[in-house]
């Protein structure tokens, strides 16, 4: 089980930043029995939620190939020059 501090030091090794009443939100939604710390269900469904970016989503829809549904390696190549 992991508390509120634990996964903040969790975010800060993996370099995601999230403000602290986002934080506060995304931990009480996913604190599921309410203990004050996440399970392993409880975390992995916090921390999927959280690789969900809808800003992400956004840009790889405009340039994903639209027959596919896929980023080809020179789709991937474009994103990386133009963003």
């Amino acid at each position: 089980m992991l508390d509120r501090q634990e996964i903040t030091k969790l975010f800060q090794k993996i370099n995601y930043n999230c403000d602290k009443t986002s934080f506060e939100e995304k931990f009480t939604l996913f604190d599921k029995d309410k203990s004050g710390f996440l399970d392993f269900d409880e975390f992995k469904h916090m921390f999927d939620s959280l690789r969900e970016h809808k800003e992400i989503k956004s840009i790889f829809d405009r340039y994903k190939n639209l027959s596919t549904n896929l980023m080809t390696y020179v789709e991937l190549q474009n994103f990386l020059q133009q963003e």
